[in-house]
C-alpha cells in the first residue's frame, strides 16, 4: 500500500471575527507547500489538491493546478494529482484542462495524476451548468480531454456539450498517451463505473477498512466484468480517504487534534448549503454546536467519531493501517491539515508517519504488487502503460 496528502487548504476564520485575520490565507497557502516539501522527504508516494469554488473555510483550493505547480519546484519524488478538476465543460473546458495537465506533467518531470469529477451542483449552477446532466457531461468532457492529451493533432468533436475544431493541443504531456486517470467516488455505484472504465478510484466519502473493503471488491468486480477504457491507458486502483493526526502519544495527539476531523466533517455538509450566503461564519457555527455534543447526541457527533478515527501515536495508527492494508486498497489518503489544527503539529505529524508508521507496510509492498499482477492477468499490456500504482 502506498500513501498520500489529501488537501483543502481549510481557512475557518477567527471565532470573534467576521473576516479572516490579515495574511491568513497567505499563511495557511505558505504552510500547506512547507508540508508537501516535507511529505516528499518522508516517503509519502502523492498529493492531492480538491478543486471547490465559493465554499469559503471549507476549502480554498479554487486553483489547485496553480499549487500544484509551486509544489512540482519543491518537490522531487512526490507525485501531484488533482482530486478533481471538475470536468463539465460550462465549468471547465477540455483543452484548458488538457493545457494545464500537460504543463504540470512537464513541470513536474512526468508527476501527474489527473483526477476528475462532476463537481457540486451547487458550485455548477453558479456556472451555467445543468447540473441535472452533470454525469454526461463529467463523460464527454473527461473522454475528448484525454483524446487531446494523446492525440496530435486533436482531430475535433462534434458533441452535445463539447465542439473543437481539428487542433493541437501544447505542451505535450511527458507521460504518454496521458498521465493516470482518477475519477472521484461518493458513491458505490461510481467505484462501480471507475471499474468498468479503467480508471482509478478516489474513493473520497470518509469511511472505515470495512467500507474501503466493499470498495475494492465492487471495483475489481466491475473492472473484470466489464472493461471498457475511457481513456488510451488504464490505471486501475483503488484509493481510500481518512482523517488522521499523529503525536508522540495518544494523549498529546487528542490535545493537539483542536476538533480539526469533526470541523472537517462539518464542513463538507455545511458548505455546499451556505454556498449562496456570503458572509456566513462557518467556523462559529460549528464552535456553537460543538459545545452541546457532551451533553445532547447530534449529527455532529457521529462526524466527529467517523471523522477521528486515525489520531494517536505511530503505534496505534499502525494498527489503523494495517486494517486498510488487509482491504488491498492500493493508497490510503490521508487528510492532516484541517480545521485549526497547528501547522507545528502537522509538520511532526508528518514526520512521524514518514519515519516510524510507514516504513513497515513499504517493506510489504512487494506483496500487494504481486496481488495486482494477479488481478491485471491477461489484461493487454500496451493498456496499463501509465498505471503508476
Amino acid at each position: 500500500m502506498k500513501f498520500g496528502l489529501f488537501y483543502e487548504v481549510q481557512t475557518p476564520k477567527p471565532v470573534d471575527s467576521d473576516d479572516w485575520a490579515p495574511g491568513q490565507e497567505a499563511d495557511r497557502f505558505r504552510e500547506t507547500l512547507d508540508q508537501i516539501e516535507l511529505a516528499d522527504r518522508v516517503g509519502f508516494d502523492y498529493i492531492w489538491v480538491a478543486e471547490h469554488h465559493f465554499t469559503p473555510e471549507y476549502t480554498h483550493t479554487s486553483a489547485p493546478d496553480l499549487l500544484l505547480a509551486a509544489a512540482s519546484q519543491r518537490t522531487h519524488h512526490i507525485r501531484l494529482g488533482t482530486g478533481v478538476v471538475q470536468m463539465p465543460p460550462a465549468h471547465n473546458h477540455p483543452a484548458r484542462v488538457a493545457e494545464r495537465i500537460a504543463t504540470l506533467d512537464v513541470l513536474s518531470g512526468g508527476r501527474m495524476e489527473f483526477g476528475t469529477g462532476e463537481g457540486g451542483p451547487a458550485e455548477l449552477d453558479v456556472f451555467l451548468a445543468d447540473s441535472s446532466r452533470k454525469k454526461d457531461m463529467w463523460r464527454e468532457g473527461t473522454r475528448e480531454c484525454l483524446r487531446m492529451l494523446a492525440l496530435s493533432p486533436y482531430p475535433g468533436c462534434e458533441g452535445a456539450y463539447v465542439s473543437m475544431p481539428r487542433v493541437t493541443i501544447v505542451p505535450r504531456p511527458l507521460q504518454k498517451p496521458h498521465p493516470p486517470v482518477w475519477v472521484a467516488c461518493t458513491k458505490l455505484e461510481a467505484v462501480v463505473e471507475a471499474g468498468h472504465l479503467g480508471i482509478g478510484s478516489l474513493v473520497l466519502s470518509f469511511g472505515s477498512a470495512d467500507t474501503a473493503r466493499e470498495r475494492v471488491d465492487a471495483y475489481w468486480s466491475a473492472f473484470h466484468e466489464r472493461l471498457q477504457p475511457i481513456g488510451f491507458a488504464i490505471n486501475p486502483a483503488v484509493a481510500a480517504f481518512s482523517t488522521a493526526l499523529c503525536a508522540p502519544s495518544d494523549e498529546e495527539a487528542w490535545r493537539r487534534e483542536r476538533g480539526g476531523a469533526a470541523y472537517f466533517a462539518y464542513a463538507l455538509r455545511r458548505s455546499m448549503d451556505v454556498l449562496r450566503e456570503p458572509g456566513h461564519h462557518l467556523h462559529r457555527e460549528f464552535q456553537e454546536r460543538a459545545a452541546a455534543l457532551a451533553s445532547s447526541p447530534s449529527p455532529l457527533a457521529a462526524e466527529a467519531h467517523a471523522g477521528q478515527s486515525m489520531i494517536g501515536s505511530p503505534d496505534t495508527l499502525r494498527r489503523s493501517v494495517r486494517a486498510y492494508e488487509a482491504t488491498n486498497v492500493d493508497i490510503l489518503a490521508l487528510t492532516i491539515q484541517s480545521g485549526d489544527r497547528r501547522h507545528t503539529d502537522i509538520m511532526q505529524s508528518l514526520e512521524l508517519l514518514g519515519r516510524e508508521v510507514f516504513p513497515e507496510f513499504k517493506e510489504r509492498q512487494a506483496e500487494h504488487d504481486r496481488w495486482r499482477e494477479q488481478q491485471l492477468d491477461g489484461v493487454d499490456a500496451e493498456l496499463c502503460l501509465n498505471s503508476t500504482v
